[in-house]
C-alpha cells in the first residue's frame, strides 16, 4: 500500500519532461523599405605582465583597451553613401606609477558617391 504513493510520485516526475508547451516561433519580417546597412563591432582587450625573479629590472603591469566600429552604409539606384566611426581608449597601469592612458582615438569617416547610370562602375565621390 505504501508503494502506490512512490509510483504516483514517479509517474509525475518522469511526465515533466512531455508536459512542456510548444515552443513559440516568433518570424520578423524582413524591412525591405530600408536601404541602409549596418554593422557594429565592440571589443575590450586586457593584459598582464608578471615578473617573477627578475634580476635585471622590469615592471608588473596591466593594461585594457576598449574599441568599437560602428558601419552605416546607404545603397539605393545610382547612390552610396559610406559613414565609419571608429573609437578607441586604452589604459595602462604599471607598479609604483599612475594610470596612464595609452591609446585614444575617434575618427569619423564619410563618403557619398553617385553615378550617372547603372552601366557604369564610376562613381563621382565626396569625402
Amino acid at each position: 500500500m505504501k508503494i502506490t504513493p512512490y509510483l504516483i510520485g514517479l509517474l509525475f516526475i518522469l511526465a515533466i519532461p512531455k508536459s512542456n508547451a510548444q515552443d513559440v516561433v516568433r518570424t520578423t519580417i524582413p524591412d525591405t523599405t530600408s536601404y541602409w546597412h549596418k554593422k557594429n563591432s565592440i571589443g575590450l582587450d586586457f593584459s598582464q605582465i608578471a615578473f617573477i625573479n627578475w634580476s635585471v629590472g622590469g615592471n608588473n603591469s596591466i593594461s585594457g583597451l576598449l574599441k568599437g566600429a560602428f558601419l552605416r552604409n546607404y545603397v539605393k539606384g545610382n547612390v552610396k553613401w559610406k559613414n565609419e566611426l571608429i573609437v578607441r581608449y586604452g589604459v595602462n597601469k604599471q607598479e609604483e606609477r599612475e594610470l596612464r592612458k595609452t591609446d585614444d582615438a575617434i575618427q569619423l569617416n564619410s563618403t557619398f558617391g553617385y553615378r550617372h547610370d547603372s552601366i557604369s562602375n564610376w562613381y563621382h565621390s565626396a569625402k
